[in-house]
C-alpha cells in the first residue's frame, strides 16, 4: 500500500512490492513446516491414525504411519529428547502444586 493511503509510522513499499507475493511466501513456509513435522513427527501422525475407528482403510494407514516411522525414527530422537525433558520439567513445576494451592488457600507459608 501506498503511504498517501492512510497515515502510518511505518514507510510502506507502494504497490508493486519486489519479491515474492505475500500468498507465495506463506505456502512456502507452510510447506516446509509441514515437511519438517512429517520428518520429524511421525508418531504423532501414527498415534492420530490409531485413535481413528477401525475400517480397512484405517488399517492400511497404520501400516504405512509404522512403516514411516521406523524409517523417521532416526530424525525423530531430538523430538523423544525434547519431550523426556519437558515431562522432567512439568513433573518438577507441578509436584508440590497442591501443597502451593493449599498454602496460598490457606495464606501459611
Amino acid at each position: 500500500m501506498a503511504h498517501d493511503e492512510f497515515e502510518s509510522p511505518v514507510d510502506l513499499p507502494g504497490k508493486d512490492m519486489p519479491g515474492m507475493s505475500g500468498l507465495a511466501w506463506a505456502s512456502i513456509v507452510m510447506a516446509v513446516s509441514s515437511l519438517f513435522l512429517l520428518l520429524t513427527n511421525a508418531v504423532a501422525i501414527t498415534s492420530w491414525i490409531a485413535e481413528m475407528p477401525a475400517s480397512p482403510i484405517q488399517v492400511r494407514a497404520l501400516e504405512a504411519a509404522e512403516r514411516w516411522e521406523a524409517i523417521t525414527e532416526p530424525l525423530g530422537r531430538p523430538r523423544a529428547w525434547l519431550r523426556a525433558h519437558w515431562e522432567e520439567l512439568e513433573k518438577m513445576k507441578f509436584d508440590n502444586a497442591p501443597q502451593a494451592a493449599e498454602t496460598q488457600r490457606t495464606g501459611a507459608e
